[in-house]
């Protein structure tokens, strides 16, 4: 300690004193007179002292450790229960999600990490029901258009097996009679190409693999293209076809063998159900930035209960007379779902009685 005095000028020892009979710390400190050490003061202090003045304070320092400890226990414990209660909520609602009932929401709230679980587990399982509704909705529609696909194609089928049985059983020697089944077989085998070609076309738009090639089309050639393939069998019923093109609706951005493809649907069920001796207007206008078509018939109009159904696949307002006149049942569906994709609108309207128009509209330019 000395040395240590002398060398660095302090020196510290705590050992036994037989003098203050007690475990003591000694300090020593050279003391100088004009920069010369003449010598060293050494003090010595009972450790007893030191631990007397630090006792006190040992004892609040672990009253307060013990308070902050017991605060800290009362504050965590209700935030702990709170925090499992909410987990459970969600553990309990994502088991019921699990089982199917994905309506069932966790109604657990918060800013934190537990609300934000919840909230993506809400959304989620809304995503799941949304999902699931419309792979319901699929398959129903499947199973629709097959219950549909079969109840129409077994009518023609069985025309076909029927005029073919009577013709093998001996009808075919009889030259009248036979020319008349062999035209029932023709046209009920023309009516299946047609019910086929539709189905493809109508597989093709579902999964998005109908091509449309866009262009600016002019739309006299295609409108009178149109009415040229349908107007003598109109004037067989008495019934005239006209056009009327406005200036402004010469050109269309559409693909021709779809545009082509509704007009012409439009204008043979208008030539199918316009009384004879009337006409079958088809007209173009411009309105904003689209181009309107519209075919227009003086026939026995659609009932309105029937009118916001005619574009659903297989519907027909009259079954009976629908068949008669040579249709699948699909036109209208596919017309729907050609100037859907070309951007465009379709729709109906009709008077009982007086007659229906119908109306698709496309845009005039590329947008």
């Amino acid at each position: 300690m000395l040395e240590d005095a002398l060398a660095h000028g302090f020196g510290e020892s705590r050992r036994f004193s037989k003098i203050l009979d007690d475990n003591a710390l000694f300090v020593a400190v050279p003391f100088r007179m004009e920069d010369v050490v003449v010598g060293v003061a050494r003090v010595g202090v009972p450790t007893t002292h030191f631990k007397a003045a630090v006792e006190p304070i040992r004892r609040v320092l672990l009253v307060a450790w013990g308070l902050a400890l017991l605060a800290a226990l009362a504050l965590a414990w209700p935030a702990a229960h709170l925090i499992t209660g909410r987990l459970s909520r969600i553990t309990a609602a994502a088991r019921r999600m699990a089982k199917g009932q994905l309506q069932t929401r966790t109604e657990v709230a918060g800013g934190d990490e537990v609300g934000e679980l919840a909230r993506v587990l809400d959304s989620l399982a809304e995503a799941l029901g949304d999902t699931l509704g419309n792979l319901t909705k699929l398959e129903a529609s499947r199973r629709e258009l097959v219950a549909n696909a079969s109840h129409e194609l077994r009518t023609p089928l069985t025309a076909i097996c029927g005029a073919s049985e009577t013709l093998v059983s001996g009808a075919i020697d009889d030259p009248e009679t036979a020319r008349e089944f062999v035209v029932l077989i023709d046209d009920n085998a023309r009516r299946l190409r047609r019910l086929v070609d539709d189905l493809l076309d109508l597989s093709q738009l579902d999964a998005g693999r109908f091509p449309l090639r866009w262009e600016h089309v002019e739309t006299n050639p295609l409108v009178e293209s149109v009415i040229r393939t349908y107007r003598a069998r109109a004037e067989l019923r008495g019934i005239k076809v006209k056009s009327e093109i406005e200036d402004e609706a010469r050109t269309v951005y559409a693909d021709s063998r779809a545009f082509e493809h509704v007009l012409g649907n439009l204008v043979d069920n208008a030539v199918k159900y316009c009384a004879s001796g009337t006409e079958v207007e088809v007209r173009a206008a411009r309105v904003n930035d689209d181009i309107v078509f519209s075919v227009k018939d003086v026939g026995p109009g659609i009932e309105a209960e029937h009118l916001a159904k005619v574009f659903e696949r297989f519907y027909r307002a009259e079954t009976s007379r629908s068949r008669e006149t040579g249709g699948t049942g699909l036109g209208l569906a596919i017309a729907k779902q050609l100037i859907e994709a070309m951007g465009g609108q379709i729709g109906a309207t009709s008077e009982q009685d007086r007659g229906s128009r119908f109306w698709f509209s496309l845009p005039h330019v590329a947008s």
